[in-house]
């Protein structure tokens, strides 16, 4: 015994328990790819790592059983089914947020107004699909509805002509 505890067998001269059956099985596969290990070259692959919810990792591990494979292959499935057909999931909709600040903001003409309403839209979608910061855009969206009503009535309220309230004035109005 050393300093910190069992000794490793092949240091001291002693021969393995698993020597023996290593030895054994190494030469037993000598055709074809070998799948474990540094020798799989079965499909070059890339990895991925994703945080799924605890509902969706149970659906995932459920259709994993039912096929009879494991979790990462059936995961690689879906996702290269989902990726040679992109028509079978289409892009997210816009959801009923977004809806209402485009009916609040539908008469907004204006130049300056409409890069507000844009703007809101913006944030109104960080925050239905709850991207990172959509608590701070949460804030941000009211802020930017204000904007774009205030530019708007900024833009739709008559420019200051003093000549005319001058002449207004000489007439006793």
């Amino acid at each position: 015994m050393g300093r910190r505890g069992l000794q490793n067998p092949c240091r001291t001269g002693k021969r393995s328990p698993w020597s023996a059956l290593y030895r054994y099985t190494s030469g037993l596969v000598t055709a074809g790819p070998r799948v474990y290990g540094r020798y799989r070259r079965v499909m070059p692959s890339e990895v991925l790592s994703t945080r799924l919810t605890p509902r969706d990792h149970d659906r995932l591990r459920e259709l994993a059983e039912r096929r009879g494979k494991s979790l990462s292959a059936t995961a690689s499935e879906l996702l290269s089914a989902a990726l040679a057909d992109p028509d079978a999931y289409p892009a997210p909709q816009d959801g009923a947020l977004v809806d209402a600040v485009r009916a609040t903001l539908a008469a907004v003409t204006a130049p300056e107004a409409v890069i507000h309403r844009e703007v809101a839209i913006a944030l109104a979608r960080a925050v239905e699909r709850r991207e990172a910061g959509y608590l701070s855009a949460a804030g941000q969206l009211r802020k930017s509805l204000d904007a774009a009503r205030s530019a708007q009535r900024t833009a739709d309220r008559p420019p200051d002509d003093g000549d005319l309230d001058s002449l207004l004035a000489m007439f006793g109005q």
